[in-house]
């Protein structure tokens, strides 16, 4: 690959010295084309619910995204493994837009957000969508191996974000 004098071009030769580094890395696998690309998945011991320190609308607000996110992710999978590199980006758009939280939060919903979650969930939410972000360029370079990566850093982002900050809702974390 050329090298590109941008951000987003050196954001992707990162990317892929990560993807070429995590191959030997233990976590959750992937197979693509006959390689095994590796996500480490952080998983800390549980924290206390964020859910129970937020207002009734934030549960609301979060709990639309979350299952948008679980329908986008989903298209997102089949899309790759079909080649549909535009539905790639535009579903990994949305997320990393966060369509539903960040788009309905007031200025006082934001401010009990971050009364209510610890700087630790809202920087893997960052995270989180910044990665969605990521999966829309690599959609748009067309690169499926990329995608996949991608999609496979944010599953293990939200493994980590349930299994610390809700594992009262998703029982199957605690050990």
């Amino acid at each position: 690959m050329p090298t590109q004098n941008n951000s987003a071009g050196k954001n992707y030769e990162t990317q892929i010295a990560f993807r070429q580094k995590c191959r030997i890395d233990v976590g959750m696998h992937c197979i693509i084309g006959g390689g095994a690309l590796t996500v480490p998945v952080a998983v800390a011991e549980p924290a206390a619910s964020v859910r129970a320190k937020l207002t009734p609308k934030l549960q609301n607000l979060l709990k639309t995204e979350m299952t948008q996110i679980a329908v986008s992710a989903s298209k997102i999978a089949s899309a790759i493994a079909t080649g549909h590199h535009g539905a790639v980006a535009q579903e990994a758009t949305d997320i990393a837009d966060g369509l539903i939280l960040k788009r309905s939060l007031t200025d006082q919903d934001k401010k009990d957000l971050k009364r209510a979650a610890p700087a630790a969930f809202l920087k893997l939410d960052a995270t989180f969508h910044q990665t969605a972000k990521q999966l829309a360029q690599a959609a748009v370079k067309k690169d499926s191996e990329l995608e996949t990566f991608d999609l496979s850093k944010m599953l293990g982002y939200c493994v980590s974000c349930h299994a610390t900050y809700a594992s009262d809702k998703f029982v199957g974390f605690i050990k």
